[in-house]
């Protein structure tokens, strides 16, 4: 499972570490209010974040551990193999978006970007725009939750932080974009450029109802009579297999649902005229032979603001992790 590269994942001396620092003989730390930095979170504020990270707490923990804590409270008991409980997994991610959140606030504060006030001032925005009656239409909301107004300000808080930041902070010379080009995935999406082929492919279309021994003697026999220039007509019935010849594949042309060919195009970066290789396209065991290919654009200098972006993201990700980490060691 990728895990989302915004919030670290603490280890289980990281998690007693904070329960150590942060309990009081009254209670867990999450039930009282708290203080990062100048902003006090109280114990309602962090409900709020605890409630939206629940969600996330428990699919990670069915998907990785198989604990299933959606039918009752007990499951959030029930630890992992690290002696982990779902519960104490949710609280260390309910710090950790909120030490987020406070991060950007601040920065953003510094640089006279306007942030509200704090909880209480959203619970009473959201309750003055419902009584308004200026609530959201469409995608099926009626009216502003606390946490629909709170995802839609701080998205936008973020977005003029980064937008600041870009503008006034960030400025990279020509080096520092090569050597981000370079260690950028370029066979990515993003950075590859526009690519069009015409391809012969064998692919079995049904592999979990097809014998894996004789399907792989099969290809073997398509891939050493391709390499020696050959061409196939036909392949054993009984394989599910399929031989298309001469087919035109394109990056501008695939459909959003075409798994199979969108998988095969990104192979096909990495092959030039001649080449007859063998993979898994979506799943598929296939053979490919490639006749022609042409690329276009997925250069350094098609790409300098895709690159110009990415560091951008970089920078500012930098930045939020140093103030984050800055308010957990005050």
């Amino acid at each position: 499972m990728v895990k989302n590269p915004s919030f670290r994942y603490f280890t289980v001396l990281s998690l007693l570490f904070w329960l150590s620092f942060l309990c009081t003989g009254c209670g867990l730390w999450s039930r009282n209010s708290m203080r990062i930095g100048e902003y006090v979170v109280s114990g309602e504020e962090y409900e709020f974040f605890y409630d939206m990270q629940k969600a996330r707490a428990s699919g990670d923990f069915y998907a990785e551990y198989g604990i299933d804590v959606s039918k009752g409270e007990r499951g959030w008991q029930t630890p992992n193999e690290e002696g982990l409980t779902a519960e104490e997994y949710a609280n260390e991610l309910t710090r950790e978006a909120i030490v987020r959140y406070v991060s950007v606030r601040s920065l953003a504060e510094e640089r006279g970007i306007p942030v509200w006030e704090g909880f209480e001032a959203l619970q009473q925005r959201a309750a003055e725009l419902n009584e308004a009656g200026t609530g959201p239409t469409g995608y099926g909301m009626t009216r502003w939750t606390e946490e629909s107004l709170f995802l839609y300000l701080y998205q936008d808080l973020e977005n003029q932080l980064l937008r600041y930041m870009a503008e006034n902070e960030f400025d990279f010379t020509e080096d520092q974009l090569r050597e981000a080009y370079g260690r950028m995935d370029i066979t990515g999406v993003a950075m590859r450029g526009d690519l069009q082929a015409t391809v012969d492919i064998c692919y079995c279309f049904n592999p979990g109802e097809t014998d894996s021994i004789l399907l792989e003697d099969a290809l073997d026999a398509v891939y050493e009579a391709w390499r020696r220039g050959e061409d196939i007509a036909d392949v054993r019935e009984g394989l599910n297999l399929q031989i298309l010849t001469k087919t035109q594949v394109s990056t501008k042309d695939v459909g959003r649902d075409d798994m199979f060919t969108q998988t095969l195009l990104t192979e096909l970066f990495s092959h030039e005229k001649g080449d007859i290789f063998r993979g898994e396209f979506a799943g598929l065991p296939s053979v490919c032979r490639v006749r022609e290919i042409e690329r276009q654009g997925g250069d350094f200098e098609s790409s300098k603001d895709l690159v110009r972006n990415y560091l951008i993201r970089e920078q500012y990700e930098k930045a939020v992790e140093q103030r984050m980490q800055n308010l957990e060691e005050l």
